[in-house]
């Protein structure tokens, strides 16, 4: 006896009827498939789709790239606005340091003028 050759002896009679019908009672469609065949893609629905995402990648990469090159004309206002507000904040200083000076010089000067009349005249 050959070990290749197995032999049917346990098998049940199928009606005609029943005959395109598998055991997950999912019905034959003619290419074989069963009828959940929604759940897959056509090679022309995924080049379609491959596509638009292709499309839509390129058209935010365009975007990030304009944010990017966009960001040193943004650097160089922030920093011409800085370096504006220091050159006042300077000024301003430089103004508060004579005044100061100024007016503590006329101070002391009148100090002197008045301690030097009243001597002079006492």
């Amino acid at each position: 006896m050959n070990d290749n050759i197995s032999y049917i002896n346990d098998y049940s009679k199928i009606d005609p009827n029943e005959m395109d019908l598998f055991k997950n009672d999912t019905t034959k469609n003619s290419d074989g498939g069963g009828s959940n065949m929604d759940k897959y893609a056509t090679k022309e629905e995924l080049l379609a789709t491959e596509k638009l995402l292709s499309e839509k990648i390129d058209y935010r990469f365009d975007l990030l790239e304009e944010k990017i090159s966009s960001i040193p004309d943004k650097t160089r206002i922030m920093l011409n606005d800085s370096e504006k507000i220091q050159q006042k904040e300077f000024k301003d200083n430089r103004r508060f340091f004579w005044g100061t000076i100024i007016i503590g010089g006329i101070s002391a000067l009148s100090a002197v003028i008045s301690a030097i009349l009243t001597v002079v005249f006492h």
